[in-house]
């Protein structure tokens, strides 16, 4: 149904966000999608979505229509990865590398994290399939970095970077064929991570938020009590995080006064005086410059939601540049009752309102989303189906320019 809905001086129709269609064919009933991801493919070729499972398989899916169907086409083009032992596979995507046939120019590759063993890369052959023994191979193990990670936090690319936690308390940063690292400071394990830019935001197992510098520098604070089970950068700059029990927090970086206490200064010629005299050393408060991360707003959720599981905004091209989706002041957050809920910025201030729900009788916990289209938005959840979703339908009411339809209409105009 179409609902008048008003902000503002503004009045538009907004169709219920609700579910286009089910995609059954990933799972077959046996264990349920952990993990969806975007390729990076070059700039004349059309992303596709990345589907990661619980039983060590990674599929390629096409959100234009053309190959998810198996009968459309030969099944093993969609069939990205098998992992010999089944295990699950934590996170998918893709990203850039250099070309060693041509060290100035950039490969495309895949990268599938394996949980228990790491990370594989994989070079997408589908336009030139190789054959061996008679049977044809779509996609080519590359490379395999491990890093034995046991945990739930995802792999993060950056260009030619990739981010990948590990079971020790430091991320490894590969980059050209070359492995560095960063040292964790939270005492909690990763949950979760995000990039602004090359630097990484990782939410921890403690309920600390932090910030790792390209400068080696770093930015730490305490936001929950509890784990921190999704995070997501927001227009670049705000960090949007969730937890069980609490509301989602935005925050974002702040210079701050901190009062501390040390020593009073003092000359070689007072300290003399002061320890003849069998004096202690005084102590004085100052004002430092802090970096920290403070709270922007916060926005509850209903109780029966339990906690937010995924977070997703609009995506990225590995560069830092929006890809198609317009509704930049717009996050989406699945929650473990396998709910869907979409906030958006109230113009001119910085709260959120709820702008659309997609309740769930039947689904579990929603496991991961994919925002890829500008009015299509892809879920998971662990009854093992992959949900498209149909969101921001609008129609503007009367003639005064709305900037959520003005928004679709770009968009719509850009596809044609």
């Amino acid at each position: 149904p179409m609902d008048t809905v008003t902000i503002g001086k503004k009045v538009y129709k907004v169709k219920a966000p609700e579910i286009q269609r089910i995609f059954r064919e990933y799972t077959h009933g046996e264990g349920r999608i952990t993990t969806l991801g975007v390729t990076l493919p070059k700039e004349d070729e059309e992303k596709y979505i990345l589907v990661g499972t619980s039983t060590g398989r990674v599929y390629l899916h096409d959100p234009w229509g053309d190959v998810d169907e198996k009968e459309e086409g030969p099944y093993f083009d969609k069939v990205v990865y098998r992992n010999p032992d089944r295990k699950s596979i934590t996170s998918v995507g893709g990203f850039c590398d250099v070309n060693k046939k041509d060290p100035k120019s950039t490969e495309h590759l895949i990268f599938v994290q394996v949980r228990e063993f790491g990370v594989i890369i994989l070079r997408d052959l589908r336009h030139k399939p190789k054959e061996i023994a008679g049977m044809k191979y779509y996609f080519k193990e590359i490379k395999r970095i491990e890093s034995d990670h046991c945990g739930f936090c995802p792999v993060r690319s950056y260009m030619r970077k990739l981010f990948m936690p590990t079971s020790d308390h430091f991320l490894l940063v590969y980059q050209n064929g070359e492995i560095d690292n960063i040292l964790l400071k939270s005492k909690g394990s990763p949950m979760c991570m995000d990039l602004i830019g090359d630097n990484v935001v990782v939410g921890s197992e403690d309920g600390n938020v932090c910030i790792y510098k390209n400068d080696d520098s770093y930015v730490i604070s305490k936001v929950f009590d509890s784990p921190i089970f999704s995070l997501v950068i927001y227009a670049s700059k705000w960090i949007v995080v969730g937890t069980v029990g609490e509301p989602i927090k935005v925050m974002e970086e702040k210079e701050v006064d901190e009062k501390c206490i040390q020593p009073k200064y003092e000359t070689k010629q007072m300290q003399e005086k002061r320890e003849k005299k069998g004096l202690p050393r005084e102590n004085e408060e100052v004002i430092k410059k802090k970096r920290t991360l403070l709270e922007v707003t916060r926005i509850d959720f209903p109780a029966e939601a339990r906690a937010c599981g995924a977070l997703t905004y609009t995506l990225h091209d590995g560069q830092g540049a929006a890809l198609t989706c317009a509704f930049n002041r717009t996050f989406i957050a699945g929650f473990w009752d396998g709910s869907i809920r979409i906030y958006r910025q109230k113009k001119g201030c910085r709260e959120f309102m709820e702008t659309g729900v997609i309740e769930s009788e039947s689904r579990n916990s929603t496991t991961s989303l994919v925002w890829l289209v500008d009015n299509q938005l892809y879920s998971a959840c662990e009854d093992g189906n992959l949900y498209l979703h149909e969101i921001f339908k609008t129609e503007l009411l009367p003639t005064q320019p709305d900037e959520m339809a003005e928004d679709v209409n770009k968009m719509a105009l850009q596809h044609k």
